[in-house]
């Protein structure tokens, strides 16, 4: 038997999730249509992204989340959005700031293009 340690899953996986606000929207709709007496209630795509939020790290997998309001809903709850340890923002309003990065001391915010604020362990930079 193999010690922790020495399993290997296999090469580090990226999942990028593009408008992940819309993209959330339509597989709770498409659920809703599609659900038949006995399944489950939530989506099972849903459940499927909170546990690659929760456990993908171990599994070398890695969620890239692109959103315009990366609200609770669109992620499956604020404790989901906490697995982003890096949290990047671009012309953001000062209700997404606190929603997003509470603990970041909000910069001034720039109408420049381009111009991102990198939120890593509660600093911003």
């Amino acid at each position: 038997m193999h010690e922790a340690e020495d399993w290997d899953c296999g090469p580090r996986v990226l999942v990028i999730c593009e408008e992940l606000n819309a993209t959330i929207g339509q597989l709770v709709n498409f659920w809703a249509d599609a659900r038949g007496k006995g399944d489950p209630k939530r989506s099972p795509a849903v459940s499927a992204l909170a546990d690659l939020l929760f456990m993908g790290r171990s599994a070398k997998d890695n969620v890239l989340a692109i959103a315009q309001m990366l609200t609770p809903r669109a992620i499956g709850g604020p404790e989901a959005r906490e697995n982003f340890g890096i949290r990047c923002l671009a012309r953001y309003t000062a209700n997404n700031w606190k929603m997003l990065v509470p603990e970041a001391a909000m910069p001034r915010a720039s109408r420049t293009l381009w111009r991102w604020q990198v939120v890593i362990g509660g600093r911003a930079t």
